[in-house]
């Protein structure tokens, strides 16, 4: 019926138009002649809130003896009109973040009125959407700084948190955690203040940086007596959070379900107890489907379920069957003590683990495999002692990057930790990037530029950023990006780039 309902009006369309008398004007114009060609990149741009939305396309026009005749236009439903030059930069008046304004460029033919159209889209970020994290403690109380990028220079914004709410964060801070699985179906984008006073540790909204609960409010029923959390990691289907004595408690949650979950309060156990030193992931902007943690009780590397729900199962790797004699497997590093371990060259279910270690004599070895979370299988283990930066690495106090996927490894030495040295561990040699005088408490490097630049904090509430790009490394140079100083000692830094 509906078929034929529909035909009924086309038909009568038709003959309405038909019925029209041709009055006849058969002075036609060539529409290729003039014709204007719109090119746009990017079609979507994202400013900062109070930041112009700027455009400016390339237009080829087939007729290039009169360009004057053309005029231009962009409208956005919202606000009109808003720009009747080629190239636009408009400020839009509160526009609501996080939400995409789509809107025309029309370029119109004013001999022949024919015109020609581009899609173009706005959507606003908040001006503290993208950069880098300062976590200080002033006199014992928690201060969040912020550094970002203002019209090709850096800025400094001090204390963000009281400047945009009003409010303090709390006391005794220990650390940033940003949570970005989840978000990608639909959730949120919230990070984490962890900080031991009795406040407790923040759950903030990455735009608008206002509480959305603590994090003890997170557990189902009451967090455990004494918790205090130094670290969380999210997957598809599950979420981690670390206690400073060894503690992991699990959350798992259905896609798009994760704030309809709750931390268990719970610790998670396994075959001959557990000891959590680190919970390990790649990156804040990408993910493994299933983590990887250390065990420091038992010496040995495990994989956590978060790829199915519910998940959370904890699992032995697997050594290879032609580890060497003198290499340990990562599921028995007895006599190791670990300094430092990192994920790198991730994608879901695979990538590479490094990490620094003492062996019972103290010396120093580095270590490193690759995994198949899936599998549950290690491969290409390694173990090199006697490195060059043995004599002089500190291991107990040191700080250390790994520039992943690169051969680099940054790590801070002298009497006070002061020295920041750059390591190449395929040529086995280093140099001294930088003496920066006081105590390096935080080294980050930016996973959102190829980690290419690298931030440090110092005891004296000084923040450096730095270049570490091949071309720097290679020539042993040191370039300084920026450098700033806040207020109190520097905690922890962190970028965020959402």
């Amino acid at each position: 019926m509906l078929k034929k309902l529909l035909y009924i009006i086309s038909v009568f369309i038709l003959t309405l138009y038909s019925c029209y008398e041709d009055k006849g004007s058969y002075d036609y114009i060539d529409g290729d002649q003039y014709k204007v060609t719109i090119s746009i990149l990017p079609v979507g741009v994202v400013p900062s809130l109070g930041e112009p939305a700027v455009f400016t396309p390339k237009l080829k026009f087939a007729d290039q003896s009169d360009t004057m005749r053309y005029t231009y236009e962009y409208s956005f439903p919202k606000y009109g009109c808003v720009c009747r030059e080629r190239n636009m930069s408009y400020v839009f008046d509160k526009p609501e973040i996080g939400k995409t304004m789509d809107g025309l460029f029309v370029v119109t033919d004013t001999v022949t009125s024919v015109r020609y159209y581009a899609n173009v889209s706005v959507t606003y970020s908040s001006p503290y959407a993208v950069g880098w994290l300062i976590l200080s403690d002033v006199n014992g109380k928690s201060v969040l700084d912020f550094v970002r990028m203002k019209q090709d220079a850096y800025e400094t914004v001090p204390n963000l948190y009281g400047k945009l709410t009003g409010k303090e964060l709390g006391t005794h801070p220990y650390a940033l955690s940003l949570n970005y699985m989840g978000m990608s179906h639909r959730e949120p984008k919230q990070f984490r203040i962890f900080q031991h006073g009795q406040e407790g540790s923040l759950l903030l909204d990455c735009s608008s940086y206002a509480q959305v609960s603590t994090v003890e409010e997170e557990f189902a029923g009451n967090a455990p007596l004494g918790f205090k959390p130094i670290f969380a990691a999210f997957s598809i289907s599950g979420g981690w959070i670390l206690g400073n004595n060894g503690d992991l408690y699990s959350r798992s949650y259905k896609r798009n379900k994760l704030l309809n979950s709750s931390f268990v309060n719970v610790a998670a156990d396994f075959r001959d107890g557990l000891n959590i030193q680190y919970l390990l992931y790649d990156s804040p902007a990408r993910f493994l489907s299933n983590l990887i943690i250390y065990d420091q009780l038992n010496h040995r590397f495990l994989i956590v379920i978060g790829a199915t729900y519910p998940g959370g199962e904890i699992y032995a790797v697997i050594p290879p069957t032609d580890l060497a004699a003198t290499v340990p497997s990562p599921s028995a590093l007895d006599g190791f003590v670990n300094h430092y371990s990192v994920l790198y060259g991730v994608n879901a279910y695979k990538g590479k683990c490094f990490s620094v270690l003492t062996d019972e004599v103290g010396a120093v070895c580095l270590y490193d495999f690759s995994f198949d979370t899936k599998t549950k299988k290690t491969s290409k283990v390694t173990l090199k002692r006697n490195t060059s930066i043995a004599s002089m690495l500190n291991v107990e106090n040191a700080r250390y990057q790994l520039l992943y996927n690169r051969p680099y490894l940054f790590f801070t030495s002298g009497v006070n930790q002061q020295l920041l040295y750059c390591y190449d561990r395929n040529a086995n040699t280093y140099y001294l990037y930088k003496d920066f005088g006081k105590r390096i408490t935080d080294l980050k490097a930016n996973y959102d530029d190829g980690y290419l630049s690298l931030a440090v904090g110092l005891e004296n509430g000084e923040f450096w950023l730095l270049d570490v790009k091949d071309e720097v490394l290679l020539q042993k140079g040191c370039n300084v990006l920026y450098n700033t100083k806040v207020d109190g000692k520097i905690v922890d830094v962190l970028y965020k780039n959402r």
